[in-house]
């Protein structure tokens, strides 16, 4: 390749023979590549984008072919699953999932085989080279070749915290639960004056059951029309 009126081009060069065999010049063909180069250069500097972007997201990245054998993981999969590049390339995606997401994951595989190009979002979890399990939430798109279905790829974030923040919020509920059914006095709540939740003794108390209670369209339609301006303008005030 040759530099030519600041671009490029290709040149090939022929040796041209009289009959008795005596070089007497060379034929030189010229092509213009400066179109072929600068589409070169577009996709490397579209790679190197995509690395950088794969590299330093914080999200895991992973690709598949269309058997699920992972073909890439970002460096943040890696750190998370405690595997090498090594390792991980050629594992099946089955390998790193717990048995109980096997249907999901069969599911998803069918769609995506099917050509369905749609983004899919959904909870899951990872097993770690460790064996610990990982709860992650992700987004896969299809991959394509030649306009056919060629893999997927994937995008996880690590909702471990999350997860942990959930279920300590559960136990937390569970406990003011059981509180409130088991307290002496009657508990009655309401948001936008709508009865949201009654316990067992204010139900006895009453004499209406809990789906009673609910189904009223004002928590003042229980109380005694003598007190209700009262009650009401203390709710307002407040």
């Amino acid at each position: 390749n040759e530099p030519l009126l600041g671009g490029h081009c290709k040149i090939s060069v022929s040796p041209v023979f009289c009959p008795d065999d005596v070089l007497v010049g060379s034929i030189h063909v010229i092509r213009d590549i400066n179109v072929t180069k600068n589409t070169e250069e577009a996709i490397r500097k579209s790679e190197e984008k995509y690395r950088l972007l794969t590299e330093n997201a914080k999200e895991m990245i992973i690709s598949v072919d269309h058997d699920a054998q992972i073909t890439f993981a970002n460096r943040t999969a890696l750190e998370i699953s405690g595997y090498t590049m090594e390792e991980v390339i050629g594992l099946n995606l089955t390998d790193i999932l717990p048995e109980s997401q096997y249907e999901l994951f069969e599911n998803l595989k069918h769609q995506r085989l099917s050509g369905n190009r749609e983004t899919f979002f959904y909870e899951t979890a990872f097993i770690n080279k460790s064996g610990e399990t990982v709860p992650v939430e992700v987004s896969s798109g299809l991959l394509t070749e030649n306009d056919q279905p060629s893999g997927a790829l994937i995008s996880a974030r690590d909702i471990t915290e999350r997860k942990q923040i959930e279920d300590r919020l559960k136990r937390s509920e569970d406990k003011y639960r059981h509180l409130v059914e088991n307290i002496s006095v009657g508990i009655l709540m309401s948001q936008d004056l709508r009865v949201v939740f009654a316990n067992e003794r204010i139900c006895r108390f009453l004499g209406y059951t809990r789906q009673e209670l609910l189904n009223h369209e004002s928590p003042f339609d229980i109380i005694h029309q003598d007190d209700r301006d009262r009650v009401l303008s203390n709710y307002i005030r407040r």
